[in-house]
């Protein structure tokens, strides 16, 4: 049984998301960031950096337990270990990889940072949180232009490319007009039927 420790952010639901679609076995511990159980004594000894999220898996490779707490390195554990979400084709793994890298580093980290210092701060500052918010919606053109050439993000298949890419998407909803990217809007209606990502997002909600 895997444990699993996040909160309602983007990184939070990647790693939920990416547990149900790939039918692993799994504990959610939710991880409250705004009362600060990310830095409770219990929580550091899972991840002594105290950020989220966590995975826990005691039967890890070779019956080896691991902790991981990175998200990419989660999602891509959580695949590796159900044999889904990952192309097999070696162009469209590539660009599953690269899309993965997008999300998480350019679009991910402004939302992320803006967040932080919109929400968990003890200072707010809320114009360098709006630049931040800027700078991931900017982001999200490019995003857009490459949907009018394929269905899902890594091209034919979906895949942790998609799963990467949604949360962050959703954390920007309300401060976008959707209208404005017609085929992310076409792959968000996508998304929004899968029964997984309905059922993980109720999860953390």
């Amino acid at each position: 049984m895997i444990d699993y420790y996040a909160y309602n952010t983007s990184n939070g639901q990647r790693g939920v998301i990416a547990l149900e679609e790939a039918g692993l076995a799994y504990k959610l511990h939710p991880v409250n960031l705004v009362k600060g159980e990310h830095k409770s004594p219990d929580y550091l000894k899972v991840n002594p950096r105290g950020t989220i999220p966590a995975l826990v898996d005691p039967d890890g490779s070779d019956g080896q337990p691991i902790i991981l707490t990175q998200t990419f390195s989660i999602l891509y554990y959580i695949a590796q270990k159900s044999n889904l979400l990952l192309p097999t084709d070696t162009l469209a793994n590539s660009q599953c990889m690269e899309w993965c890298s997008f999300f998480l580093s350019d679009v991910g980290s402004a939302a992320m940072q803006s967040f932080y210092l919109r929400v968990i701060s003890k200072e707010k500052h809320p114009q360098a949180a709006k630049l931040l918010t800027e700078r991931a919606v900017n982001f999200l053109s490019f995003a857009d232009q490459h949907l009018s050439k394929v269905p899902y993000f890594a091209g034919s298949e979906y895949s942790l490319a998609d799963i990467m890419a949604y949360p962050g998407l959703l954390s920007l909803l309300n401060r976008i007009d959707l209208n404005s990217y017609p085929h992310l809007s076409r792959w968000k209606s996508l998304l929004e039927e899968r029964p997984a990502i309905v059922t993980a997002l109720g999860r953390l909600s």
